[in-house]
Parts: structure tokens; C-alpha cells; sequence
């Protein structure tokens, strides 16, 4: 790994986001530089020790110029958009302007400079749909249901064309229900594990919308940012493809919340339990499905695996948050 990145120049677009942060910790380890790139530069915490040079831009993805930042990058981490399902169907072009289009100004920029620039894009596994049968890989029929997948789609499949031309190396990773410590979600369709987790170590209940009885597929924050380190070490086996990074684990949501209430009151002795609420009109076509990931074909391409199961997960990030807590009080 360390070979594949020494002297690397890389852009980071979503740094101070929840995966972006995550990832620049792990690279900050390695003999490179970093562009950390942000609509806000003030949520770009500074590093309390890196072996890599750290640069910071604060953009306006709406209007950004790839070619004041980028200058003789060899990688970039594109893990910047908007990350909520509601937002994206309220200002269908507003999305597009914020995930979309920045992206094909990118592309365009890569077709222009022909330096054989690296895009890893960060994805996600909804871009599926309502499967009618599990496991998911890689060769189920993409069918989005919401504008938010609809845009993530169009954007690998940029991607795709632009490595077809040659224009770039790159390859999408989509990502199954993340969760772990690290920054807290900006949306609050997003992050539910982690937010759960908070609650449930305040002393609140949690509650599932009917029976809870949908299944998701868990992946821990540390696997992630390993996958998207691999994609690039194996880039000539990923190029111009995209993957499922899951845990190939299934679980209830309600089986989720359980286990989060469980470890609460082992750990902290904190006593909670799962409620039911009544669904609202309002929730997504989306949130009814059922998902477990197949991620053997990214694993027999990167040996990538997923290390950290979700009981394990569940505790170490319960942990973690102990310890923040208790650096904030």
C-alpha cells in the first residue's frame, strides 16, 4: 500500500465530510500530499501529527475550477455531494448542479490535461433499487427510484465513458449502510446507525417505523476507507467498473436497534429499548427495501475484506464515543 501512494499527490473532494475525514487520517499515515477540498474550510480540522504535506481549498461545487486546485494531482477521492434522498427530490436541479455537474467539469478538465488522472468515486448501493432477490452484486439491473440514486448513477456512468476514452482511470464504490465513529452526518437520512448509537447512550428509546423488519446491509467506517484505498492500489484490475462494498451481512433494522440497546446497558449500563412508530406518508419509495451486498467480485479483484462485524462495530463505536464524550464534558 505504502508504494502505491508514496509521493502521491491527492485530491480529497469531501474532506471534512464523514468518509473524507476518516480517509485523510489513513493517508495522513503515508509519505504523499493531500488536498483536502471543502465547501468549508472551517470544519477541516487541523492533524495533530502527519508524515503528509496538507493543503486545504474551501469551493463552491456549483461553479469550481478544477485547474486552480488540481494541478499535477495523480488521484482524486470524489466523496463530495449532497447525501439526502428528501433534498435531492425537493430541487431536482439544484442536486444535479451540486453532484452532478462538478463532477462533469472534472471529467472535462481530465479530458483536457491527458495525464491519466485516478477518479474513485464514492456511490451507493440504492442506485439497485427494490431487488426482488439477495444477495446484490455487480450484474443485478440497475433501477433507481429516487433522484438522489438517479444522479449517483449518471455520474459513474461519466466515469465509465471518460476510462472507455481513456481520458482517466476510475472506478465507483457503492457503498452499503455505513456507519463507525467518525464526523457526524450532515444529513439526517443518513448516518442512522451512528445516530441510534447516540441516542441510545443519551438514555432516549429508539424506534423503528412499523415492524422494522426491512434489511440492511452494515459496513463499518474502517472497512470503507480500506476499500477505497485498495481501489487504488489495484486500479489497473477496477478501472472502468464499479463495485458493491458491503458486509455481506444482513440485518433487521429492528435487529440493528436491539443490538445497539444491548451493548449500551453491557457497556455503560444504560438502560433502553426499541419502540414502534407508525410509518409516515412522507417516507421515500426507497426505504422499503431489503438489501445484503455480495462483494466478491471487489474482493477477488483488490483482496479487500470486510474485517469488523457488526456486533464488534457496534461496540467500538460506542466506545469511541465514550471517549469523545468525555473529552467534551
Amino acid at each position: 500500500m505504502k508504494s502505491s501512494l508514496k509521493k502521491k499527490k491527492i485530491a480529497i473532494v469531501g474532506a471534512s465530510g464523514y468518509i473524507g475525514s476518516k480517509l485523510v487520517l489513513k493517508l495522513s499515515e503515508f509519505d504523499c500530499s493531500i488536498l483536502r477540498i471543502s465547501r468549508n474550510k472551517d470544519k477541516l480540522k487541523p492533524l495533530a501529527s502527519t508524515l503528509a504535506n496538507i493543503m486545504d481549498f474551501e469551493v463552491k461545487y456549483d461553479d469550481i475550477k478544477w485547474e486552480d486546485i488540481l494541478d499535477n494531482v495523480d488521484l482524486v477521492y470524489y466523496l463530495s455531494s449532497q447525501t439526502s434522498t428528501y433534498i435531492a427530490e425537493k430541487n431536482i436541479i439544484e442536486d444535479y448542479n451540486s453532484s452532478v455537474k462538478p463532477i462533469v467539469e472534472l471529467l472535462k478538465y481530465c479530458e483536457k490535461i491527458n495525464n491519466n488522472l485516478t477518479i474513485i468515486f464514492s456511490s451507493a448501493v440504492t442506485i439497485c433499487g427494490l431487488t426482488e432477490s439477495l444477495p446484490v452484486d455487480e450484474t443485478f439491473k440497475d433501477n433507481p427510484v429516487t433522484i438522489y440514486d438517479v444522479h449517483k448513477l449518471l455520474i459513474e456512468n461519466y466515469i465509465k465513458f471518460y476510462c472507455s476514452k481513456s481520458f482517466i482511470k476510475g472506478t465507483s464504490l457503492r457503498l452499503a449502510n455505513v456507519y463507525g465513529p467518525g464526523t457526524e452526518s450532515s444529513s439526517s437520512d443518513r448516518g442512522i446507525l451512528n445516530k441510534m448509537i447516540s441516542r441510545a447512550m443519551e438514555g432516549h428509546d429508539l424506534s423503528v417505523y412499523g415492524k422494522g423488519n426491512y434489511l440492511r446491509d452494515y459496513i463499518y467506517l474502517d472497512d470503507v476507507v480500506d476499500a477505497l484505498l485498495k481501489a487504488y492500489e489495484y486500479i489497473d484490475k477496477t478501472n472502468g467498473n464499479h463495485y458493491i462494498i458491503s458486509s455481506g451481512e444482513g440485518n433487521t433494522i429492528k435487529e440493528a436497534f436491539e443490538l445497539i440497546t444491548k451493548k449500551v446497558s453491557e457497556i455503560l449500563e444504560i438502560h433502553t429499548k426499541v419502540n414502534q412508530a407508525s410509518i409516515p406518508d412522507s417516507l421515500a419509495l426507497i426505504e422499503y427495501r431489503n438489501f445484503i451486498g455480495n462483494s466478491d467480485s471487489f474482493m477477488a479483484h483488490t483482496k479487500w475484506k470486510p474485517t469488523v462485524n457488526l456486533n464488534e462495530g457496534i461496540k467500538s463505536t460506542i466506545k469511541e464515543f465514550k471517549g469523545i464524550k468525555k473529552w467534551l464534558d
